[in-house]
């Protein structure tokens, strides 16, 4: 099994580097490209990048930007955005990707994955599961960047998941993104002695989150975005990396 990795994750928006809060609000926050080259000599364990511009699934990735992206890339870097079809996964991986994150296709196409991971093997394939909780904290599970919520119980996703074969597992907190929360371990309980795959978590990272915490509480590796792009109390703009 893969050591513990701490993730920088990248948000694309119409080709430039964003940052939300709950998954709303793109805001501005750089050039993808520098931000790499940063990483780069940072000498980061891995690299996520998930692509949130609208409409992405009608209009397809933007494969010449990622061509340039994973160019740069001296890690392994993990992709996720817009990725509909075993065709396009097979495109994305020739580019230089080493690994897809399926999120609305493991609702809608679950035979496209079953198929990548046939065709480039389990380590290729990660699920992430993006969620919140109801009033009375009962998980809802959401697609498409967070716009719809997804009519399956928590038992019929770990069936899921069982069943696909994928190599990882992202939890993504949709309420923690951006808020400096730290880590929710909740949904992590319920599920880690369900499923046979490293966890990941994102969403909510703040300075007091460490990576001991995260895997004394089962998960596997952490990733996070907000604490390696803003630095101080006024949240200005500071690519960086720690391990923590």
């Amino acid at each position: 099994m893969l050591r513990p990795r701490i993730i920088p994750v990248l948000q694309l928006c119409d080709g430039r580097l964003v940052k939300t809060r709950k998954f709303k609000a793109p805001s501005y926050v750089g050039d993808p490209l520098n931000a790499v080259r940063i990483f780069n000599e940072k000498r980061v364990d891995e690299l996520i990048i998930i692509d949130i511009t609208p409409n992405r699934f009608s209009r397809s990735p933007n494969i010449n930007l990622l061509r340039h992206i994973f160019s740069e890339c001296e890690m392994p870097v993990t992709y996720g955005g817009g990725v509909c079809g075993f065709d396009m996964a097979s495109k994305i991986f020739h580019l230089g990707c080493e690994k897809i994150i399926f999120n609305t296709a493991f609702y809608n196409d679950l035979e496209c994955i079953e198929k990548v991971v046939a065709n480039f093997g389990s380590q290729a394939v990660s699920i992430s599961l993006d969620y919140r909780y109801s009033f009375l904290r009962k998980e809802k599970f959401y697609k498409n960047s967070g716009q719809k919520v997804v009519q399956l119980s928590l038992v019929e996703i770990i069936d899921r998941i069982n069943r696909v074969n994928a190599g990882e597992l992202v939890l993504n907190s949709i309420d923690n993104d951006g808020s400096f929360k730290g880590y929710d371990y909740s949904l992590l309980k319920k599920i880690k002695q369900e499923v046979n795959i490293p966890i990941v978590l994102l969403g909510g990272c703040n300075q007091s989150s460490t990576s001991r915490e995260a895997v004394d509480h089962g998960a596997h590796s952490v990733a996070a975005s907000s604490r390696f792009i803003y630095h101080g109390p006024h949240n200005a703009i500071l690519i960086k990396y720690e391990r923590f």
